[in-house]
Parts: C-alpha cells; sequence; structure tokens
C-alpha cells in the first residue's frame, strides 16, 4: 500500500493532522525507523518526550500506540502519529533536481529572448477610462 499526504489527512482531523505536519516541517521528529508497514519516531515537546507507533494494517486500519494524552483520551490518529509519518514520507522522498542539475535541451540554450507580445481587447482603453477617476 502506498502511503500519501492526502491518505494521512484522511486517517484523522484537521488538527491533529495540522499538527503533525507541523511538527514534520519543523524537523521535531527524530530516529525514524520503518521495518513493513510499522513506523517508529521519537518527538520532543518540552520535558516530554513521545516515542509514537503506527502500523499499517490496510487501507482504513491503522493502530497506534503512543504516550501523549490526546492517544490516552481518544484512542484515536494523534499529532505526534501524523508527524512521524509525515516525517517519514519526507525521508524516503527523493530529492527534487535543482536548476543546476537539470540538463536542457541544445535547442532550448540557442533560443533567443523574444519581447513579449501582449494583445488586450479591443475594449481595454475604453474600459479603463470609464472605470479610472485617475484624471479628475
Amino acid at each position: 500500500m502506498e502511503i500519501t499526504e492526502d491518505w494521512i489527512r484522511g486517517l484523522t482531523g484537521w488538527k491533529p493532522f495540522k499538527e503533525g505536519k507541523s511538527m514534520a516541517d519543523q524537523g521535531l521528529v527524530s530516529g525514524l525507523k520503518k521495518s513493513g508497514e510499522v513506523f517508529q519516531g521519537s518527538i520532543s515537546e518540552g520535558r516530554l518526550k513521545l516515542r509514537p507507533t503506527i502500523k499499517v494494517v490496510g487501507p482504513s486500519d491503522v493502530r497506534v500506540q503512543c504516550g501523549c494524552p490526546e492517544f490516552r483520551a481518544s484512542g484515536g490518529v494523534c499529532a505526534h502519529a501524523v508527524g512521524v509519518l509525515l516525517a517519514s514520507l519526507k525521508e524516503n522522498s527523493a530529492p527534487v533536481p535543482t536548476a543546476a542539475k537539470v540538463k536542457l535541451p541544445a535547442a532550448a540554450l540557442k533560443m533567443t529572448p523574444r519581447a513579449w507580445d501582449i494583445r488586450l481587447s479591443p475594449k481595454f482603453a475604453t474600459a479603463s477610462r470609464t472605470t479610472c477617476n485617475c484624471s479628475e
């Protein structure tokens, strides 16, 4: 099963997703481990160090273990689990090529820059005079 950001978003509500995405984007998730469909990571929040474990059984069957109050209260997918899943996606994604690494075709290198050809509606001049009070 392919795990994507949209799939993770569908696992939980907007608030845990937003908080988990923020954790992943800020680099708060460390010690990522993946074994098959089991994901683990560590997240530090102040003095609290959490180690959520997420097991993906099927498209709609995800089992989470986390020591946070949110998980203990609801038993659902918490922000920490979302953070670990998103961080593991980010870690496994291929780097995006930069402009320096992209090879351009020879024809593109020989092209000469041209001035822009901007075509406006014939009604543009009259429309701008009736709506603009610039001269008054």
